[in-house]
């Protein structure tokens, strides 16, 4: 690791000084993640921190963002949204199985944000707070976001990668991939890069294990569920006699992670203002699974309040 880093720090830009000299923060990014969706889409409603986007291809966001969280003297590490191996259900020989390992924070994370006074915002939490506090709106119940945080996004990640990591859905996750990239990255994915990194991701979220992805959307459900009982019920929408959203009579920071965090699995068409519509449509059209569990997900409360917050505010 100890190589890597020095490796980052030689070729990498120093978003430190670089968000110091522009007087603009610096966001850093992997633009079709739900996480990074959230973050930059509470800075922009919040409209307060102007920022330029560092929008990576996966893979290719590794080296700058070590040299940004562990490249200097100071150590800035995610302390919530962690990545976790899924643990396989049902290995087979090709797959081996991964071991069960507590989550920790990886120096690779994204978003991360750096201020030009220096201060930097370690993930989409603090970032998104940042984002919207000068509106008032930065409020969330504590349970609702450890439901958001460990339960919905993590497994709304782990069931579109089910999809889009299927081999037969290659063209599409390299149109995802690619877009976001250089030409370089582009011969680097035709070249080998693409491989690894389909084989890694497909280990890490054990995407070619049914009975995980099977697991995995019984726990969804349940998760929607329970945040339709506990959270969604008082609303006017859903026949409650309360406000309208769960930030008051506007949406708040609790709207846009629910609606961001949910969205890999209900798809509004506004998800990341809609740049990457063509490639899940296209996905959708080739998989009649992966259609039928988006219609499911979609027909819930936390589906609809998604699709009603990303139609009306993204």
């Amino acid at each position: 690791m100890s190589k890597v880093v020095a490796l980052a720090r030689l070729t990498q830009p120093d978003f430190i000084k670089a968000a110091a000299t522009s007087g603009t923060a610096q966001l850093l990014t992997i633009p079709y993640s739900h996480y990074c969706e959230f973050s930059r889409w509470c800075l922009t409603a919040g409209g307060s921190i102007p920022f330029v986007e560092h929008a990576y291809a996966p893979g290719a966001h590794v080296l700058p963002t070590i040299a940004l969280r562990v490249g200097g003297p100071t150590k800035h590490l995610s302390p919530s949204s962690f990545v976790q191996p899924v643990s396989r259900q049902d290995p087979s020989p090709s797959s081996p199985s991964s071991p069960s390992k507590p989550p920790r924070a990886r120096p690779t994370s994204v978003p991360i944000l750096v201020f030009p006074d220096g201060q930097v915002l370690t993930d989409s939490w603090q970032i998104a707070e940042a984002g919207l506090a000068p509106s008032g709106r930065s409020e969330i119940d504590a349970g609702l976001k450890v439901a958001l945080d460990t339960e919905i996004a993590p497994l709304a990640r782990q069931l579109a990668y089910v999809g889009l990591l299927a081999p037969r859905h290659a063209a599409h996750w390299q149109a995802l991939c690619c877009g976001a990239g250089s030409v370089a990255y582009g011969t680097a994915w035709r070249l080998g890069l693409g491989s690894w990194l389909t084989a890694n991701m497909t280990d890490t979220f054990a995407t070619d294990d049914a009975n995980a992805a099977e697991a995995a959307d019984t726990q969804l459900m349940a998760s929607f569920e329970a945040v339709e009982r506990d959270h969604l019920a008082p609303l006017t929408n859903f026949g409650g006699t309360g406000q309208s959203f769960l930030g008051g009579a506007t949406p708040g920071l609790a709207d846009f992670a629910m609606a961001a965090l949910a969205a890999p699995v209900v798809l509004p068409p506004r998800f990341c203002e809609g740049a990457y519509t063509d490639i899940f449509d296209a996905v959708a059209r080739d998989d009649e699974v992966f259609a039928t569990q988006v219609a499911r997900f979609r027909n819930t409360a936390v589906g609809q309040h998604t699709m009603r917050v990303y139609h009306d505010f993204r």
